[in-house]
């Protein structure tokens, strides 16, 4: 591993961190929130490995490891890694709240998923009763025609009726004079 490398990726996360920070106080949060996400991870891996390497007697990156003459070079490394820190401790925050608000996406997706079913369920019952209702009206509609076909047959057998009656009514008189039946 290369501890200068992990060095320059941690600082070039923080700073892409603190610039999407920004980018969501103006607004534009749920993608922010998403690439903050993928940042701190990221930030907490290299953290972890830069971690593991200087616990395992690993040399210091180069930027902590030039000697300087300065006074104040201590605390400027107790500050960054104090920043460092508080950084790590803020991304593993965030991933906890992430991680809070993905579960709360699987049981809502859970739920839906459920309520799909339920409506997927009525949906096939109304299609049943549809298709009963339609089997129905075939059904009342052959009952209709056979009713009409009875009908125009009755219509017809009362005009041949009222054809004989009226026949019959014409001869009528001429028997009613002395004529016979």
């Amino acid at each position: 591993m290369d501890p200068n490398e992990v060095l320059r990726i941690i600082r070039e996360l923080i700073t892409e961190f603190d610039e999407l920070r920004d980018v969501q106080d103006r607004g534009d949060s749920e993608l922010v929130i998403d690439k903050q996400a993928l940042l701190l991870l990221r930030f907490i891996g290299n953290f972890e490995d830069l971690d593991k390497w200087l616990r395992r007697g690993g040399f210091l990156p180069g930027a902590w490891s030039q000697n300087r003459a300065s006074a104040e070079e201590p605390e400027q490394w107790i500050a960054e890694r104090d920043y460092l820190v508080g950084n790590h401790n803020s991304a593993v925050e965030a991933l906890a709240e992430l991680t809070d608000e993905c579960d709360q996406l699987a049981h809502d997706l859970h739920h839906a998923e459920y309520e799909r079913d339920e409506l997927r369920s009525e949906r096939d019952g109304v299609r049943w009763e549809r298709d009963q209702l339609e089997s129905d009206l075939t059904q009342l509609r052959w009952d209709h025609d056979d009713l009409e076909r009875d009908h125009a047959a009755l219509t017809r057998e009362r005009d041949e009726l009222h054809r004989q009656l009226a026949y019959v009514e014409s001869q009528l008189p001429r028997f009613q004079h002395g004529g016979a039946w």
